[in-house]
């Protein structure tokens, strides 16, 4: 009887201290449970999404639905909760039914202040809408004011219907037009992109076979120069200062006298621009030579003079001939006597000036030649008396091939080249003594006769 006793007081006393606890306790408050703070945190990022999102909307459907969702099974398992509760405590069940009434009308409050949440939210959404709507509405104008032109140009048009601003600038065509040049020296035609680039023709260097050529441009530019002329066509040369305002390009290996024209392209930042030009070749000095140089000639021989000249309007002989002569040609010519002959021509250049040659010709005479000496006394004539004896010598030249010469007249036979002979006067009267010998070189002959008096 006592154990019953003191069990049913330990009861008491045990139930005295835990059912309040229990009735108490944190799970019993439907405001502490984390499912009610946790909606409370969605509701919040859904403003704030709300206003910074464009696609929101979609956002606080989707998030609304999860919230909705979490509600009902918060809900659900809340009662599931409190059902439990009210088996497992039967004995307060009084108790309990007050404190399920109070949990109740907390979770009606909740739901009032979710709804006040959604409220909020919806209003909130409103002017984000109307102001998405005004900014699409003002841009979709603004976008209809927007205007592309025929040339490329892109403008805003005003409610007048008047250019309000550029948006684009229109692009200018290049326009090229050919300008042959001029019989003169130089011509100046150019086109250009726009005429922000502009060429200037400069100073025209020119001579007979080579042209220097130069110009400015009003920017650094690379530029290009084609020549067409003499046989050439749209040969190409660089500017020889590269990427620069000051150019030039020397050209070389030209034909005298003769036309050119030239288009010169230059390229830069602004665009390009095109300039024509021509120039004519100068006239080189006159120019004569013949065409054999200085030489001996044997007299009595024929020889030919020819010369040749270039850029000559008419040529004058002087010296060993004389009178107008052709620019080129050939003349045959004899000498009749050895000396020293000068054959000069004058001739007056094309462009002024004038051009000299000379020829100098030596005539010799290459025939053998042969003297006398009576007693060693150089003579072709002696006169003595009957009985006397005289010596007659004689010496050659211009005899080489040979070694021997012919007598004849008073004496006769084979002579050598150089000799002598003694001569018995017997008889009054003249005699001659001839001697004839043969150049073996040339083949040309020489004679010669002594003569001898004798009186009695």
């Amino acid at each position: 009887m006592k154990n019953k006793t003191f069990l049913s007081l330990t009861i008491f006393a045990i139930s005295l201290l835990i059912i309040p606890q229990m009735t108490f306790a944190s799970w019993w408050k439907p405001n502490t449970w984390k499912i009610f703070n946790r909606k409370a945190e969605v509701k919040t990022e859904q403003k704030i999404v709300a206003t910074s999102t464009p696609d929101s909307r979609v956002a606080r459907s989707e998030k609304a639905t999860t919230t909705e969702k979490i509600e009902q099974k918060s809900e659900e398992a809340g009662k599931q909760k409190v059902a439990s509760s009210l088996a497992d405590t039967s004995a307060q069940k009084n108790d309990q039914s007050k404190k399920i009434e109070k949990l109740k009308k907390e979770v009606e409050a909740l739901k009032q202040k979710q709804s006040q949440f959604k409220i909020i939210e919806k209003i909130t959404e409103k002017p984000i809408i109307a102001e998405k709507k005004e900014s699409s509405s003002s841009q979709t104008k603004q976008n209809e004011n927007i205007v592309t032109l025929p040339n490329g140009a892109v403008v805003e048009m005003d409610a007048k219907g008047k250019v309000a601003r550029i948006i684009k600038e229109a692009l200018q065509p290049a326009v090229h037009t050919y300008a042959p040049p001029s019989s003169s020296n130089s011509t100046n035609s150019s086109t250009s992109s726009a005429q922000k680039v502009s060429i200037t023709l400069g100073s025209q260097t020119i001579y007979t076979t080579s042209a220097k050529i130069e110009w400015t441009t009003n920017e650094p530019t690379e530029s290009k120069l084609y020549l067409s002329g003499g046989g050439i066509s749209s040969k190409l040369f660089i500017s020889e200062t590269g990427y620069s305002t000051n150019h030039f390009s020397t050209i070389n290996q030209l034909t005298p006298i003769t036309d050119y024209s030239f288009k010169i392209t230059v390229i830069g930042n602004a665009g390009f621009a095109d300039v024509f030009g021509g120039f004519k070749t100068k006239t080189p000095s006159p120019i004569i030579k013949f065409d054999q140089s200085s030489h001996g000639i044997s007299m009595g021989a024929k020889d030919k003079i020819s010369w040749k000249s270039s850029y000559v309007e008419s040529c004058t002989a002087s010296g060993a001939w004389s009178g107008i002569k052709s620019t080129s040609g050939e003349e045959f010519v004899s000498f009749n006597q050895a000396g020293l002959f000068t054959y000069n021509l004058a001739c007056t250049g094309l462009s002024g000036g004038t051009a000299n040659a000379t020829l100098t010709m030596t005539v010799f005479d290459s025939r053998p030649k042969i003297i006398f000496y009576f007693n060693d006394i150089l003579s072709n004539t002696f006169s003595g008396k009957v009985g006397e004896t005289v010596k007659l010598r004689w010496e050659t030249s211009n005899t080489s091939g040979t070694n021997s010469c012919t007598a004849s007249n008073s004496w006769s036979g084979s002579k050598y080249i150089g000799g002598s002979q003694d001569i018995l006067l017997e008889t009054t009267g003249e005699s001659s003594y001839a001697l004839t010998c043969v150049n073996g070189a040339s083949g040309e002959s020489g004679t010669n006769t002594a003569t001898i008096i004798v009186t009695p």
